[in-house]
């Protein structure tokens, strides 16, 4: 192989590991949660502005929860010894990113921009549900009627 195509290669292989970085995957898994838990959270507000019923709206607020609680006790797992603070901090940090989220589906200054938002809630939620069934946190357990 040439010189050339070697340091290609090498630059390529470079470019592909630090966009993995950025992904999801490569966080830790309190990490995942706690944007997971802000996830659903967010579907909750969605659903109370598209009108959605009140059931809907709960079980997204019940997986927020359930997301946030297991990221606390991951997080424990992975060391952190005040793992309350830790999560609230990752919190914190991400919901300037998820404010602005929100407003791009609520606001969105063009159609294609609604799209575009709307497609990568999607993206998340099917990410966050993938990862709540594969851990066991989804499907929700049922709720008696009361």
């Amino acid at each position: 192989m040439s010189r050339f195509a070697l340091t290609l290669l090498f630059t390529l292989c470079a470019a592909v590991a630090a966009q993995a970085q950025d992904t999801p995957a490569a966080q830790l898994l309190s990490h995942k949660l706690t944007e997971c838990g802000i996830v659903f959270k967010t579907n909750a507000v969605l659903a109370v502005q598209k009108g959605r019923d009140a059931e809907e709206t709960a079980k997204y607020r019940q997986a927020g929860d359930l997301f946030q609680k297991t990221a606390i006790e991951q997080a424990q797992k992975e060391g952190q010894a005040d793992s309350v603070a830790y999560i609230e901090d990752i919190h914190q940090s991400l919901l300037p990113k998820w404010h602005k989220k929100y407003n791009a589906m609520m606001e969105p200054p063009t159609l294609a921009d609604a799209a575009k938002a709307s497609a990568d809630m999607m993206k998340w939620a099917e990410f966050c549900g993938g990862l709540g069934k594969k851990i066991g946190l989804l499907p929700l357990p049922e709720t008696p009627a009361e």
